[in-house]
């Protein structure tokens, strides 16, 4: 796998890499499990010196030019209605989702005070833990998606994806 790695001590300099190993072995610290890996870096100047502190990115999977949306909009769960006595009133559990589908928001109706939103459940790809490819074309670019509430009124706070 590809990695891009940067050092601390030369932080304008990306560093080319590949990783040729990894450790089965857990390292646990604090009830945090890591595995140690070797990565084979560029060093073509020679810059590089053991013991370095390293940061170090894993290219896994890339995707340029394609629609994507915040995963807060596929985070976002509308506030469940108010009963008479003021108090939520119980919905029933959602289904589970088979992996690459998610549920999204749609912002239907925007006009202040008359806010609508529409669940869609959409075919999604690759993270990078902030967006979200989406794969499925029955959501248009452009298309306004709910990413969270104010506390005023409900009214619905949305992004355009």
């Amino acid at each position: 796998m590809d990695t891009d790695c940067i050092v601390d001590a030369f932080p304008g300099d990306i560093f080319r890499g590949k990783i040729s190993q990894v450790r089965y072995s857990p390292n646990n610290v604090s009830g945090v499990v890591t595995y140690s890996a070797v990565v084979d870096v560029d060093n073509p100047d020679e810059k590089l010196r053991p013991g370095m502190t390293t940061t170090i990115t894993v290219h896994t999977h890339e995707a340029h030019g394609v629609p994507r949306v915040p995963n807060a909009a596929l985070r976002y769960r509308p506030t469940p209605p108010s009963g008479p006595d003021g108090k939520p009133i119980p919905q029933p559990p959602e289904a589970a989702l088979p992996k690459g589908q998610a549920r999204l928001w749609v912002l239907t109706n925007d006009k202040p005070g008359e806010e609508k939103d529409e669940m869609r459940i959409l075919s999604v790809g690759i993270t990078d833990g902030i967006f979200t490819q989406v794969t499925d074309t029955g959501l248009p670019v452009g298309t306004r998606v709910v990413t969270d509430e104010t506390d005023v009124d409900g009214k619905k706070k949305s992004k355009v994806f």
